[in-house]
């Protein structure tokens, strides 16, 4: 589900869609992104959604992965999904520095 801080930024939808297309979607990273740029009022705005661990999540599901999204001051947007090896701060780490440098990309 996306932490407090995204469904705050994204009320209802971001939480909506994470049950609906779930955690590891592009419909929930938009809308985290779209929901942090017009809360906050800002050019650009990144959002991280995903499964950091321990276990990949649901039975079935295997990796750690993350879908990660940039809304620009125009409103495009950009996502990435990508899945990173190792334990849970090692995959929000990873995570972080792929939202991050993506902005160069933007």
């Amino acid at each position: 589900m996306p932490t407090t801080f995204g469904k705050a930024i994204a009320p209802g939808r971001a939480h909506g869609n994470a049950h609906q297309f779930g955690a590891v979607s592009e419909e929930t990273a938009i809308e985290m992104a779209r929901g942090a740029r017009a809360t906050l009022k800002v050019d650009f705005a990144l959002a991280t959604t995903g499964i950091a661990g321990p276990d990949g999540g649901k039975r079935g599901k295997t990796g750690r992965p993350r879908m990660v999204c940039i809304v620009d001051d125009d409103g495009i947007v950009t996502t990435h999904r990508a899945t990173f090896p190792g334990q849970r701060m090692d995959v929000r780490d990873r995570a972080a520095m792929t939202a991050s440098a993506s902005f160069g990309d933007a």
